[in-house]
């Protein structure tokens, strides 16, 4: 079997107040090979040699956040993904089951694809010093930060978004 590195990802999930956990799963040379080669997401196209994924659980409109359990519904971030798909865009894949850790029921959870530069370059090609991958900082700040690459291509699309893109010629 593959040895990996687990942690507990996301925001809100890392608060000890938070009974639930979600969790990012990690292959590097310090573990092992440096990548896990399996179809954990399905047959081609999707990955097939994944270096980091998410183990995720429900937060916003569930139990585990304030008791919110009458909002909770458990499809929402993968059917949005998974209708972008069907629909010929482009999109995470990931699928639900239930969570055991050494034998004690965590609850549903769903694994997901990490959408960074190894998601660029398998999905549209090149090599992952290709792609910039962009998010918000974890601190709530909301801060833009860069996971993979470097913020000068999205700071030059966000100020041109800014400028303004209501005629053609600023569009292109």
């Amino acid at each position: 079997s593959e040895l990996c590195g687990i942690r507990i990802r996301g925001g809100f999930s890392r608060e000890p107040s938070n009974p639930k956990h979600a969790f990012r799963i990690f292959f590097r040379k310090d573990y092992n090979k440096g990548s896990l080669k399996y179809p954990l997401f399905g047959p081609l196209p999707a990955q097939q040699t994944i270096d980091k994924f998410d183990i995720r659980c429900d937060q916003n409109y569930s139990w585990s956040f304030g008791g919110d359990r009458a909002n909770e519904c458990f499809m929402r971030d993968n059917f949005s993904r998974a209708s972008q798909m069907a629909i010929g865009g482009q999109g995470t894949r990931g699928t639900y089951y239930h969570l055991y850790i050494n034998g004690t029921y965590w609850g549903l959870y769903n694994t997901e694809e990490r959408p960074e530069a190894t998601f660029g370059a398998w999905y549209f090609g090149g090599v992952k010093e290709d792609y910039d991958a962009i998010k918000t900082s974890n601190d709530n700040s909301y801060d833009i930060e860069a996971t993979d690459g470097n913020l000068d291509a999205w700071t030059r699309l966000w100020k041109q978004a800014q400028a303004g893109l209501s005629s053609n010629a600023a569009y292109y």
